[in-house]
């Protein structure tokens, strides 16, 4: 499997030919671009920002979250599993179902 482009990734700045929507590490110009807007098209403007924003702490902080859910997780199953998911099978059903897609499973349920 291919890997992503390292992190982290950022928003590109105005110094590097701004464009406001352009998702970039130091080495890669473009990752993603969430559009562009036009000078006072507020609520453009206010979508590409929130869609880039989005994407750049989404990615960032995305293995931090799957490695310590899955730790968090491993204890749950190791110490608590009788009492925790006593007539709840359906939250350990769900907390898998998470770490799959956040893994790249797209077959989860």
């Amino acid at each position: 499997m291919v890997e992503h482009t390292p992190l982290p990734w950022r928003r590109q700045t105005e110094g590097e030919g701004y464009a406001p929507g352009i998702v970039r590490t130091d080495d890669v110009p473009c990752i993603a671009d969430c559009g562009w807007y036009l000078p006072g098209d507020n609520d453009a403007m206010e979508i590409v920002d929130a869609n880039t924003d989005f994407i750049v702490r989404a990615c960032n902080s995305h293995d931090e979250l799957v490695n310590q859910l899955e730790a968090l997780w491993g204890w749950c199953l190791n110490n608590h599993a009788d009492e925790l998911f006593a007539g709840a099978n359906f939250m350990r059903a769900a907390v898998e179902t998470v770490l799959a897609k956040a893994k790249g499973d797209n077959h989860a349920a």
